[in-house]
């Protein structure tokens, strides 16, 4: 590797004059060279190697893929804000900015209602906080800011929180944009657009779906999960402000097809049910992930041999997925999430 510092500069640029006195200090040609050879260091000690590769989509990260990605107009997906629907109970009046917390996380109800003695009002709150912070289950909203409330409670998960695009995925959507092009409203055009409104992760188009003229595109929410009805809302407002004219458009969400796993094991000493299950369950969320959209076939050896994959697991006596030992076959508006584990593991000297 060429020295690239101010002497190792100095002496290859002098190395290559003709006449001995150039070389000398203190004359016209060696000064130059030394104020030549001082920018060029400069240059280089800001570490030019590195540099070159923010410049690309498959190599930069974060401000300089925001930059890259721009290119073809792809923006990074923002961060959202979740919602919750709470039923709250109290002494009868009017309330307004009433804050309602789920532990530390904290939901503002949207606007002014009214409660009446004895009966449950239905209302609307927004996390105060961005991101899937607010994506709180159902039945942890419990507490209110206002002492009159005397009961709160979401009886359904809160929904709509997502954090802001990562690097990684931003950089597969623009990658996907690129090698398949998007024109004139063909399948890829779909994907993109939908993929453009925050929480959507993966998409699959069917043209012609319901006779000509018609497309469904059907989606699956960030984090593999099923697309809730504002995330469809939202990705059909969007594709209805950029479709081709006279698109009969319908948005879908994915039917999810819970994956159980029960096996039985032959562990090394020291392992059990419970550290092969937490080994197993990231296994089976991630490969579900893989899986969906990707390919329609949940294979039965695939899976044995995903148990395989747990630290200390020896054998593998059996294995039922959800409660059959045959690989199963997804519809084309399926996808796999990950459901229960249970695990019965024995360790080796027990079989002996």
């Amino acid at each position: 590797m060429s020295d690239n510092t101010f002497i190792g500069i100095l002496d290859r640029m002098k190395a290559r004059l003709v006449t001995e006195a150039d070389r000398r200090e203190g004359t016209w040609t060696a000064d130059n060279l030394q104020a030549v050879a001082n920018e060029l260091a400069r240059i280089y000690s800001e570490d030019i190697e590195n540099i070159l590769p923010q410049a690309f989509v498959e190599t930069a990260a974060g401000e300089n893929l925001d930059r890259a990605c721009s290119d073809y107009g792809i923006t990074r997906r923002e961060a959202t804000y979740a919602e919750a629907i709470l039923e709250v109970t109290g002494e009868p009046g009017e309330y307004e900015g009433i804050l309602a917390y789920a532990g530390d996380v904290s939901f503002l109800i949207q606007g002014a209602f009214w409660l009446q003695e004895g009966i449950p009002k239905s209302v609307r709150a927004v996390c105060t906080q961005i991101g899937s912070i607010g994506n709180v289950p159902a039945g942890s909203i419990t507490q209110a800011s206002a002492s009159r409330i005397t009961k709160v409670t979401n009886p359904e998960d809160a929904y709509g929180g997502y954090d802001t695009e990562p690097d990684d995925v931003l950089r597969d959507r623009t990658l996907e944009h690129i090698r398949t092009p998007a024109t004139s409203g063909n399948a890829a055009h779909y994907i993109q657009w939908a993929k453009e409104v925050s929480g959507v992760s993966k998409v699959r188009v069917f043209p012609l779906a319901r006779g000509n003229g018609t497309v469904d595109v059907v989606i699956i929410a960030e984090g593999n999960t099923a697309a809730s009805e504002q995330l469809l809302q939202e990705v059909a407002k969007h594709i209805e402000e950029v479709r081709p004219i006279g698109a009969d458009v319908q948005v879908l969400g994915a039917e999810a097809l819970t994956i159980d796993i029960t096996v039985s094991v032959v562990t090394a000493k020291g392992y059990t049910d419970g550290s092969v299950r937490s080994s197993l369950e990231p296994l089976l969320a991630a490969f579900c992930d893989q899986v969906a959209f990707q390919g329609r076939i949940i294979s039965y050896l695939g899976t044995v041999d995903m148990v395989f994959d747990c630290p200390g697991v020896l054998d593998v006596e059996s294995c039922e997925i959800n409660g059959g030992t045959k690989s199963l076959q997804l519809e084309t508006r399926q996808f796999p999430v990950a459901g229960q584990v249970v695990v019965t593991a024995r360790e080796e000297s027990d079989v002996m």
